[in-house]
């Protein structure tokens, strides 16, 4: 074996990235296991799953690096371990400078975290309505891949919006897993490894949910990284490629219904690609480690919900599917939705403006076709808004992905390499059967995945100098890359709203008063209260001295006596500008 001194650099480099993406997700996977154990003995999650968790996955990179690097292995893990414990920390800290003020994220999301890291054993105990009223059934029946190490993280510092850590470690693991390939084959300059990593994952739907409960951007990260490490798989037979592989499936089953689906479809595409490509051990070990992620993934770490809602409620998809299943999509989207079919919604979707659609104001707006690279106001106003429905990757996606065949095209003309062509069909075919998969494929962070689409296209072409096919690839990036800036214009406004919450709760906390408030469809705002020391009296309030906690539907009464309060310098600002432009 060779030691590090001997490998060459970028082999040294991808192994080192790859080895932080390794126990950032391995850190998840062990997480879900143990809770579930856990929830199986009778007991509840406390201070030591996410820690002892994050220890195993240590103890798995120590191993893998003994393996690596022989004698030089403990300076080595010393590096690798600083490095992944400084992303977790970093990232529970970030996490806990925003409020989730998502929809989503306050109606049951964060319901579920708070729940599950007091008290509640979901394999027991079902929580009575009064809990959540309008929003038990999501809290009681839906997976926890994401909410189980959110409220591990919760068990330990009592503060419910550090539990956003999660989607800021899995977005590095993701990263680092993309230069780690980058470097792998070793093609591209640094700044281009940079480049094409933050280009797949600045993924929309990722960076709008990155700082709130959503979990359709933890999918699309996943997604991301079962991808790559298909392509390392695709290289090089390698156990603990697919013991990253086996991680992989295991917490995104655990994420949303449909990722059971969609990883049924993506490890059945990478078998007939390595299949097709003779890669007769590969497909072997991908066989056996998939059925066994999966019996693990879905009876262990998942008998919450999918053997729970099965034994109880005859359907592992409930309340989705079953008996008594939920119309829970038709409550958002446009009247005319209900006479097209999925492909009809999907490409009126496609070529319309990015547009969020208040579906409670209108409930049947009129969808304009958009062509392709046009941009007006409504596009500028929504691209940056969090699960944005009608074309919801950015106003200039459309446009990139029709560049992208046309640069598929020219490219599989130029090429006469018949497995190359096969190849493509495989991964692209794959891509676009799990996206049409989901009966709303029109909605974009049902369907993270199809991010991917025009970049993998634009990569694979990048053995190309020929003019016209590096124009067409450029035009792609660029026109991501915007749809990337516009969306990430979420984050100052989450600073925004952060600070006009966080004032909020000073305010109401001055006036050392019980604060009379009344809760529908976002009660987890009183953990807000709690966590704040602040008195609350649910009841129902009217009149004129009632307001509204901040991007929220819960009243409040105003009290009546509150002391003067400094408003924050950013409050300040803001405030000064909108007096100057009105």
């Amino acid at each position: 074996m060779s030691t590090n001194t001997n490998k060459p650099e970028n082999i040294r480099k991808s192994e080192s990235y790859f080895l932080i993406a390794f126990a950032l997700i391995n850190l998840f996977a062990f997480c879900l296991i143990l809770g579930s154990i856990t929830f199986l003995t009778g007991h509840t999650l406390s201070a030591w799953q996410f820690p002892v968790a994050l220890i195993l996955a240590l103890f798995v990179n120590f191993r893998l690096i003994k393996i690596l690097y022989k004698d030089q292995a403990a300076s080595f893990f010393g590096r690798n371990g600083i490095i992944v414990v400084a992303i977790v920390l970093v990232s529970v800290f970030l996490a806990g400078l925003f409020y989730d003020v998502s929809f989503d994220g306050q109606s049951y999301h964060m319901e579920s975290v708070y729940q599950l890291g007091k008290t509640w054993n979901p394999i027991t105990t079902e929580l009575p309505d009064s809990v959540n009223r309008t929003e038990i059934d999501y809290v009681n029946h839906y997976p926890k891949g994401a909410e189980v190490p959110q409220a591990a993280i919760y068990a330990i510092t009592n503060r419910i919006e550090y539990g956003k850590a999660t989607n800021l470690m899995l977005f590095a693991a993701c990263f680092f897993l993309c230069l780690s390939f980058l470097y792998r084959i070793d093609k591209f300059s640094f700044k281009k490894k940079m480049f094409i990593s933050a280009l797949f994952v600045l993924n929309p739907v990722m960076v709008g949910e990155l700082i709130s409960y959503y979990v359709d951007g933890q999918l699309a990260a996943l997604a991301l990284c079962f991808l790559v490490v298909s392509a390392f798989i695709f290289i090089e037979a390698k156990r603990y490629y697919l013991f990253l592989l086996s991680s992989i499936i295991i917490v995104t089953v655990n994420l949303k219904f449909t990722g059971i689906p969609f990883i049924l479809i993506f490890v059945f595409g990478l078998l007939v690609l390595l299949l097709l490509n003779k890669k007769m051990q590969q497909f072997k070990q991908v066989i056996i480690g998939s059925a066994l992620a999966g019996v693990v993934g879905v009876v262990l770490a998942g008998y919450h919900p999918y053997v729970v809602n099965t034994v109880n409620y005859h359907h592992p998809f409930y309340p989705v599917m079953g008996n008594t299943k939920k119309d829970i999509i038709g409550l958002v989207y446009p009247e005319s939705f209900k006479y097209k079919n999925r492909f009809g919604k999907f490409f009126t979707s496609f070529f319309s403006h990015t547009d969020e659609l208040k579906i409670y104001l209108d409930k049947d707006p009129k969808v304009p076709f958009k062509i392709p690279f046009t941009l007006n106001k409504t596009d500028l106003k929504n691209a940056p808004k969090l699960g944005v429905k009608m074309a919801g990757f950015g106003p200039f996606f459309s446009g990139a992905v029709l560049i992208s065949l046309v640069l598929l095209l020219l490219v599989w003309k130029r090429l006469s390499d018949k497995q190359w062509r096969i190849n493509m069909v495989v991964i692209l075919g794959t891509l676009l059967l799990s996206v049409f998969s989901v009966s709303e494929a029109w909605w974009a962070r049902f369907v993270p995945q199809l991010w991917l689409f025009p970049l993998i296209i634009a990569y694979a072409s990048e053995t190309s100098n020929i003019k016209s096919e590096k124009w067409l690839r450029g035009i792609v990036y660029v026109s991501l890359g915007l749809n990337i800036c516009l969306s990430l214009l979420i984050i100052p406004w989450n600073v925004y709203k952060t600070a006009e919450a966080g004032y909020q709760m000073d305010v109401l906390k001055a006036s050392k008063d019980t604060i009379k408030i009344e809760m529908s469809y976002f009660r987890s705002n009183r953990i807000r209260f709690y966590e704040h020391d602040i008195p609350i009296k649910e009841q129902h309030v009217d009149g004129p001295h009632v307001d509204s906690v901040i991007h929220s539907s819960t009243k409040f009464e105003v009290p009546a006596n509150i002391p003067p309060v400094e408003m924050p310098a950013l409050l300040k600002w803001i405030d000064a500008v909108k007096k100057k432009v009105h």
